[in-house]
């Protein structure tokens, strides 16, 4: 990478301002897997939070549980949600 301070600066001013780092579409070949983990990697030495989104199988869950990413969210665990039906959902695994 050829600007990667000026990346890292960067991050670091929007993790200032509360920003999280996600990772969209979670990858299924095996060089995706290798840069999403180097974001997950990048998004923790920033002390970020990372946030995995589109999870829809097992298999990509355990990847990103082994590469310590902190939250997904996606198909695996519900499609999305009217509020009521979200509020009914929470209600159901308290």
């Amino acid at each position: 990478m050829e600007r990667e301070t000026e990346v890292v600066l960067v991050l670091c001013r929007l993790r200032a301002l509360g920003v999280r780092l996600a990772i969209d579409d979670i990858p299924q070949l095996e060089d995706d897997k290798e840069v999403a983990s180097a974001i997950i990697g990048m998004g923790h030495t920033l002390r970020l939070q990372v946030l995995a989104e589109g999870v829809e199988t097992q298999e990509q869950l355990d990847f990103l549980k082994e590469h310590g990413c902190d939250f997904y969210q996606g198909y695996l665990k519900s499609p999305a949600l009217a509020a009521d039906d979200f509020t009914a959902l929470l209600q159901s695994q308290s």
